[in-house]
């Protein structure tokens, strides 16, 4: 199965793409594509855990199985600014 893989802010920076097709094995999850990502990028140095994911522009999870033409979204965490 084909699907796109999309990256913001660092993960962009890290990959050096903002978006990379993927081909995937049929019944292939979310955790799959990560586990992918971080194997072919080991410059992905944030925790898995941290990792924010959207599947065609919803949150998901990573046990979410994906199907042809879904688009996957990895979005770094979100660290607050200063209040006064």
């Amino acid at each position: 199965m084909l699907i796109t893989v999309r990256f913001f802010a660092i993960y962009r920076e890290r990959t050096g793409a903002t978006t990379m097709d993927m081909q995937i094995p049929a019944g292939a999850t979310v955790e799959h594509v990560i586990q992918r990502i971080f194997h072919e990028f080991p410059s992905m140095t944030v925790r898995p855990d941290q990792l924010v994911v959207a599947v065609n522009a919803e949150y998901a999870s990573f046990s979410q199985p994906l199907r042809e033409g879904d688009e996957v979204a990895l979005i770094p965490p979100v660290a607050g600014g200063a209040c006064d």
